[in-house]
């Protein structure tokens, strides 16, 4: 009886052996599967932070410029306001040229930030349509910044009325 103890032993062991063996085998492939989903999870996630590093990289090389870039802007697009006295001439020469009369102006200035300044300038107008709209055009066609705010036009007994808010944008 002895040998078919062992024989049984053998088998038993032989059999547990298997089924440690499948079981690491299962739990070995789990883990595998999932560490290689884990990489695949980490592989995006750096790609995702590459992207943004790079997006993050131009922005800072676009601010890196910005100092030029606004310097660029006041060049063409502000009056320096110690050229004040020429822009009010400009606008009452631009008047004349289409043979428009100005009335009551006012000139509203206030200080913006760090050296800008807006000037709201408040005057009616009196004279033709198409002299308006002559005007109105050489206004727009200035690549500095002066925009008209508030345009309102009443038909007069032989001309057109015009009420008219411009603001215009100086650099000190």
């Amino acid at each position: 009886m002895k040998k078919i103890n062992i024989i049984i032993y053998a088998i038993g062991a032989f059999f547990a052996l298997s089924v440690l063996f499948l079981v690491f085998s299962f739990g070995y492939s789990s883990i595998e599967m999932l560490s290689v989903g884990g990489l695949g999870n980490q592989a995006k996630e750096l790609e995702k932070k590459e992207t943004q590093f790079l997006e993050l990289e131009m922005s800072g090389k676009e601010w890196k410029n910005i100092d030029q870039i606004y310097s660029q802007f006041k060049d063409g697009h502000l009056i320096k306001f110690s050229e004040f006295p020429e822009f009010r001439n400009q606008l009452e020469t631009m008047l004349r040229q289409n043979s428009l009369e100005s009335l009551r102006k006012s000139y509203n200035i206030k200080n913006l930030f760090e050296g800008i300044v807006q000037v709201t300038i408040d005057f009616n107008v009196r004279g033709s349509y198409a002299n308006i709209k002559r005007f109105i055009h050489l206004v727009e066609q200035d690549p500095k910044m002066v925009f008209f705010k508030n345009l309102n036009l009443n038909k007069a007994k032989t001309d057109i009325m015009g009420k008219l808010s411009m603001e215009a944008y100086f650099v000190k």
